[in-house]
């Protein structure tokens, strides 16, 4: 059997969707070992390599190097979407990991959701994504034979916004590596990395995008306000996103004290930070999931993060949530973290819970869907979903 993904996330900054789908595409060969998977790429006039780990005995790539992903999208747009398998060939199933889906033939397909925030908060989020996911997904979900998403809460929303069954939906949480994120206790290593981005050895840090749904501007206006001579420098780590953010600005041209903005930081240095933060801070109100949430907890920091039911999902009575958009309750989260950490069985407790989360497990539970729509006749799509 042939297993057709539209493996396009896994080029470019594998931050979010781009991660979880090369994590996902890395495993699923191992997992479907008597099946051929297919990955498509679109590469117009591109020269990067394949990204390495994807390869393996029953994995062919199909390359389009002269037909841009952009004229895909644009025929969607025009209301005559492409067939997939024009330019993928035959498969007897698809999984589409990245919100939208295409016309398949009739052949089953799984399509990958993570979050409803383009519909939940529409204001945070970038005006041509969120017109083409508000347009696209709806019909999306319905040609899917199954959906998978990252969280419970995340079904409960693809179930009550759009009216797909919950029977329907598979949830797959995302993993983390064990590997590389653990507790840092080399104080050399500490040191060194935070000699490298010229950071103070005492901080709170964020890591993820610099936009407006990650509650920048709130974590900024309560940081300002915290009057107390001892509060530790705020390491920003990420990306600058769309939108505007004038405190951002502020702090990226040096005038806020205490601020600091590294810019880029190396895929490995990222668990030295954690590990050695005084605290974590999310202040995003609305998460599918939340990775960098997960990542604090499995380096062994305080957690505060909003009030998302995700995060309970990932860490229980952990962390330390509050309304994030609310600068003076963030405030008091921080400096409960800051000054009343967690005890020390609290946060190996989270550390074992954030080892829970494995990308196996999440690799196997898509593996699952895509298996039994390749091997169930049409009359049992259906049924065997549910």
């Amino acid at each position: 059997m042939r297993l057709i993904i539209d493996a396009q996330p896994i080029y470019g900054q594998r931050a979010g969707v781009g991660a979880y789908v090369y994590e996902v595409v890395k495993r699923l060969p191992g997992i479907l070992a008597e099946d051929e998977i297919r990955l498509i790429l679109f590469r117009f006039l591109k020269k990067e390599p394949i990204p390495g780990g994807i390869l393996g005995n029953n994995v062919t790539i199909a390359t389009h190097k002269f037909f841009p992903r952009k004229l895909l999208e644009g025929s969607m747009k025009a209301g005559i979407p492409l067939p997939f398998p024009w330019f993928s060939g035959e498969g007897d199933a698809f999984l589409f990991p990245n919100f939208v889906s295409y016309p398949t033939r009739n052949r089953p397909s799984a399509l990958i959701v993570y979050d409803l925030s383009y519909h939940r908060y529409p204001e945070m989020a970038e005006r041509k994504n969120r017109a083409f996911l508000s347009r696209f997904v709806p019909p999306s979900l319905k040609r899917a034979t199954a959906v998978i998403t990252i969280s419970e809460f995340s079904r409960r929303e693809i179930s009550e916004i759009y009216g797909v069954p919950p029977e329907k939906i598979h949830i797959a949480y995302p993993g983390v590596d064990p590997e590389r994120f653990h507790p840092v206790e080399d104080s050399e290593k500490i040191r060194d990395t935070l000699n490298k981005y010229g950071l103070p050895s005492d901080y709170l840090l964020f890591i993820g995008t610099l936009e407006p749904r990650k509650g920048i501007t709130s974590l900024l206006e309560a940081y300002q306000s915290w009057s107390t001579p001892d509060k530790p420098p705020l390491v920003l780590v990420g990306k600058r996103g769309w939108g505007n953010l004038p405190l951002l600005e502020e702090a990226l041209s040096g005038k806020i004290p205490g601020v600091f903005i590294p810019g880029y930081i190396a895929h490995d240095d990222l668990p030295i930070l954690l590990s050695h933060a005084r605290a974590f801070v999310y202040p995003s109100d609305y998460e599918g999931f939340g990775m960098p949430v997960l990542e604090a907890m499995a380096c062994g920091i305080p957690v505060v993060c909003g009030s998302c039911p995700s995060f309970r999902e990932i860490g229980g009575e952990l962390p330390f949530m509050c309304q994030a958009s609310d600068p003076n309750a963030l405030r008091a989260a921080i400096e409960e973290a800051v000054f009343h950490p967690p005890p020390p069985h609290a946060i190996r407790e989270g550390i074992r819970r954030a080892g829970t989360f494995t990308w196996e497990n999440t690799a196997q539970k898509i593996g699952k869907v895509v298996k039994e729509m390749m091997y169930s006749g049409p009359q049992k799509w259906d049924s065997m979903l549910k």
